[in-house]
């Protein structure tokens, strides 16, 4: 199995802003288009344009995002759950993004859900989709294995768009997720503030205290608050 492709954002924009995602759904599937299980070669391609936003191989403290830009926290349980879409699509549209792309990084997928489930967990849902459309994908569980939801399983998760220039990255221990945005514009910082919670660095680096004995490590807190820093 190939490793990802680190494509260049142009390239991405140009491949996959057209890319359809139902043109290798059965008749089936194309009837309750609610499952997050990808083809592989859709979720080979979705890893793909993920790259050019996150790099999936790197995990906090460490810098996830490949490019420079502006950081916002919030909690991981404020973006995996299905409350969370209007956050999620005001991101997108802020950004002329048409739809919504969701892959998760851990558990891996070719060692956890491919095996068990036959599929991958990653799906695109378009912006403009209402609160039930997303909530089916985080909620859907194939009729054979109860408990695998994505709203159950998710260690990580990585959301982006075609655009390139947004990003998050939702991670279940320590319970942070992290917004990236290529530019704060106004509309943006307007968007930040119905973050819940919207933590500064500090505030998240507490909140990820409670995942170690005896308080969070410099090994740590140091990277994370020299690659993650916030306005606030």
């Amino acid at each position: 199995m190939g490793q990802p492709q680190n494509i260049s954002l142009a390239v991405a924009r140009a491949q996959y802003s057209s890319f359809d995602w139902t043109a290798n759904m059965t008749d089936d599937s194309r009837s309750r288009r609610t499952s997050p299980l990808a083809t592989y070669d859709d979720y080979l391609k979705l890893r793909d344009q993920a790259e050019v936003v996150i790099d999936s191989r790197a995990t906090f403290p460490d810098q996830v995002f490949r490019n420079p830009g502006r950081f916002f926290l919030t909690q991981y349980r404020s973006i995996v759950t299905p409350s969370a879409w209007g956050l999620i699509r005001g991101l997108a549209q802020l950004h002329g993004d048409a739809e919504v792309y969701w892959l998760v990084l851990e558990p891996q997928n070719e060692e956890y859900y491919l095996p068990k489930l036959g599929a991958p967990m990653a799906f695109a849902v378009a912006a403009s989709a209402d609160e039930n459309d997303f909530a089916e994908r985080l909620e859907y569980e194939p009729s054979t294995e109860w408990g695998d939801a994505i709203m159950f399983t998710s260690d990580r998760s990585a959301i982006f768009g075609p655009s390139g220039r947004r990003g998050i990255v939702a991670n279940y221990r320590p319970d942070v997720a992290v917004v990236w945005v290529e530019e704060a514009s106004p509309a943006v910082l307007a968007w930040q503030r119905s973050l819940d919670p919207n933590w500064s660095t500090s505030q998240a680096l507490q909140v990820a205290s409670m995942d170690f004995v005896g308080g969070v490590p410099r090994s740590y807190s140091i990277p994370f608050l020299r690659n993650y820093p916030t306005a606030s």
